[in-house]
Parts: C-alpha cells; sequence; structure tokens
C-alpha cells in the first residue's frame, strides 16, 4: 500500500510570525528565522520589541467592543429578518445606547455608520441581498438613505 500524503493549509503570516517569535526567543538568530519562515526581518525584529500588528492596534482604537459590534450586526440581522431593516440612524442610535453601557460618554463620529458597515459588510450584505431578493425592492428610510 503507497503512503499516503498528509497536505496541511499553508500558515498565516501571523501564524509564520508567532512561530519565528518562538524560534528567535529559543535562541536562533534573527536573519536565519525570517529567511526560513519566509517574513520580513523587520517586522519580526519589532515585534521582539512589543510593537502589535496593526490588526491588534486599531481593535484597541475601537469605540465599542467586537462583542458589542457582534451584537449590533445580530440586531441587524434579527431586524432585517422581520421583515423591518434599520436605518442608519436607528443603527446608530443602537450603537450609542451600547456604547453608553461601557461609561463612554463621548458620542460617536459622524461617520462611524460607514466605517462600521466597512469593517462588517460581508456578514450584513448577506442579509441585504436575500432580503433584497425576496422583496425585490429597495426599502429606503424617511430621509431618503438605503437601509443596510
Amino acid at each position: 500500500m503507497a503512503p499516503q500524503l498528509i497536505v496541511e493549509p499553508p500558515l498565516s503570516p501571523e501564524d509564520k510570525l508567532s512561530l519565528g517569535l518562538e524560534r528567535v526567543r529559543n535562541g536562533e538568530p534573527v536573519r536565519a528565522v525570517a529567511r526560513a519562515m519566509k517574513v520580513d526581518r523587520s517586522t519580526l525584529r519589532r515585534r521582539l520589541l512589543g510593537v502589535q500588528s496593526r490588526r491588534v492596534s486599531a481593535q484597541a482604537r475601537l469605540r465599542l467592543t467586537p462583542e458589542q459590534e457582534q451584537d449590533i450586526v445580530n440586531w441587524i440581522c434579527h431586524k432585517r429578518a422581520e421583515g423591518r431593516p434599520p436605518t442608519y440612524a436607528a443603527i446608530h442610535r443602537f450603537a450609542s445606547i451600547m456604547r453608553l453601557q461601557t461609561q463612554d460618554t463621548t458620542p460617536l463620529g459622524r461617520n462611524w455608520i460607514q466605517r462600521f458597515i466597512k469593517r462588517h459588510g460581508q456578514k450584513i450584505e448577506s442579509v441585504r441581498v436575500a432580503s433584497a431578493a425576496s422583496s425585490n425592492s429597495t426599502v429606503e428610510s424617511e430621509s431618503g438613505t438605503p437601509t443596510v
């Protein structure tokens, strides 16, 4: 019987950096590890110095926690399933209420909703397409802005 090949999925760049950091902390030279793991040497050095990835540092600047943002996505999906998709203003109000639960009293910015949709567009888009296909019409709010 022929031996079976086991194919492992390729590592993500973050995974490669994590493994590379481990190897450097175990005594291997940075240059050799960077070459072997096929990661940028300067990125590996920055991570050794404690600099966070862009994704992690951007997450820290968000006004709502990932859990709160997921709650908003779930709320939007629920409203759409009811046949009453929320307007941008309603989503903004809902997010503001959630933000107040964290004792953050500064208001959300006027472009917050666009950035939220950009971050979660895939999750919201799948609901948008499904509801648009079933109704065959575009729903607009009273102010004329399309709903999410």
